[in-house]
């Protein structure tokens, strides 16, 4: 017998989209987003990644409090990265 629990629910960032300055190449750029936890209970983020590697981020981590914006993610831009979509990427560990 296997017993279950099913929640519905959703986690998204907050804004749904970050813009960025233009820039010369080797000027980073950061922006900070916070995800949303929409399930009844308790998330943790363990990993950030984009397929775009002129993206990656900087920092995030802790908990995900159910029904708030409880985790910030920190991403950070840099145009003189070449963009490839290999699948290895670009992932600073914390």
């Amino acid at each position: 017998m296997i017993k279950y629990h099913a929640h519905n629910g959703t986690i998204t960032s907050v804004p749904s989209q970050i813009n960025f300055n233009p820039a010369f190449p080797g000027v980073v750029q950061t922006r900070m987003l916070h995800l949303r936890n929409t399930f009844p209970t308790e998330g943790q983020v363990l990993k950030i990644e984009s397929n775009d590697t002129r993206f990656w981020p900087v920092s995030y981590g802790g908990v995900l409090y159910p029904q708030s914006a409880s985790v910030q993610v920190e991403i950070a831009f840099d145009p003189a990265v070449e963009n490839t979509s290999e699948t290895s990427q670009r992932v600073d560990k914390l």
